[in-house]
């Protein structure tokens, strides 16, 4: 019945497909509108809470593919030519489980063909598989046990940010891009103490979300651009 509804009236659907079953679902973009994470002591909403209408449906189509791993999005948009990596952006300020730099570094690839009046773009999302979520949810499982230990003469908020903050400047090494542990800037932070920029900022958003102090990450910006 849903494939049946797509069919005839596509533009209220998004299609999201995967490798592994179920290869292909439709939501209905009125579901799809009202997502929310399925992580919410992860992720902050500051970003997020600022999207409205396709805007706000493009932003959960990401985060809804991201948490079931679904590798590729498909949907119609009223202005395709805009570019819509400010939204992919904002869901990773939000959340500490998606990098920010997944385009610039290959990890990512958006592309925007013209299909059925030129509304309709497709998102290929070559990070969120099977197996980089399994290294997200490792991270995330040490992170909530790095929380429980956090001392117990740590009492107010800002005490236990502290702690958590000289945590991750004790335990975790930068390293540039080109000599990143992983593939996953989180899990090199977290699991193998050695990540870039991405991965540092990723573990403290995740932290301070995790004792309920809910954070969004910004993007510096490059001393020219000032």
């Amino acid at each position: 019945p849903i494939v049946a509804a797509y069919k005839a009236d596509p533009v209220g659907f998004v299609v999201f497909s995967r490798s592994r079953e179920p290869r292909e679902i439709y939501v209905p973009v009125q579901e799809l509108m009202e997502y929310r994470t399925q992580y919410p002591d992860c992720n902050g909403t500051w970003f997020r809470d600022r999207l409205t209408g396709e805007d706000l449906c493009i932003y959960n189509a990401y985060l809804y593919a991201m948490e079931h791993q679904y590798i590729h999005v498909e949907m119609y948009v009223e202005d395709n030519t805009k570019d819509f990596g400010y939204i992919r952006d904002a869901v990773a300020l939000d959340s500490p489980l998606m990098e920010q730099n997944t385009n610039q570094y290959g990890e990512f690839v958006f592309k925007q063909p013209i299909n059925h009046l030129g509304k309709r773009i497709s998102l290929i999302l070559e990070q969120f598989t099977e197996s980089r979520w399994a290294m997200k949810m490792e991270a995330l499982d040490l992170c909530r046990k790095i929380v429980e230990q956090i001392p117990e003469n740590c009492v107010t908020q800002e005490e236990k940010m502290l702690y958590l903050y000289r945590y991750v400047c004790d335990n975790v090494e930068y390293v540039d891009y080109e000599k990143q542990a992983d593939e996953d800037y989180l899990y090199d932070a977290v699991c193998k103490g050695k990540t870039v920029c991405d991965g540092y900022s990723n573990m403290l958003n995740l932290l301070f979300n995790l004792i309920g102090v809910e954070c969004s990450e910004v993007i510096g910006a490059d001393y020219e651009d000032i």
